[in-house]
């Protein structure tokens, strides 16, 4: 008889820029974690809602639209933690982010040590 395979989690990544989509996969690993991408908010906001994730990664700044808003509109309807990897590093910036729903912040450029520890503690 087979022991029960553990399922892995399930991160969305949101990212106007697939090379930061690429380093975020590359630097979390394919070990623990399954990751669906896209690079726009309207089909960001789209798999948010329809799907379950264990953890939404986005930036905020997008070419069409606020980041912030997408992520009020996902908290609305979802209590998936939210985690934003932007290029902003202001104190003002966070807590917007914070008081849309966000529940981490980490500024670009990230270490890797950072981008795992942040993504471990908001999935436990």
């Amino acid at each position: 008889m087979r022991g029960k395979q553990k399922t892995k989690e399930t991160i969305l990544i949101i990212d106007p820029e697939k090379p930061m989509i690429d380093l975020i996969k590359l630097t979390l690993g394919t070990e623990k974690y399954e990751y669906k991408t896209c690079q726009t908010i309207v089909t960001g906001t789209k798999h948010a809602l329809e799907s379950d994730f264990d953890l939404i990664i986005t930036e905020t700044l997008f070419p069409l639209g606020c980041g912030y808003k997408m992520i009020e509109n996902i908290r609305k309807k979802k209590e998936t933690p939210i985690m934003i990897t932007s290029s902003r590093s202001q104190l003002v910036d966070k807590f917007k982010a914070i008081n849309v729903g966000a529940d981490d912040y980490i500024s670009k450029p990230w270490s890797p040590e950072e981008l795992v520890k942040v993504v471990e503690l908001n999935i436990q």
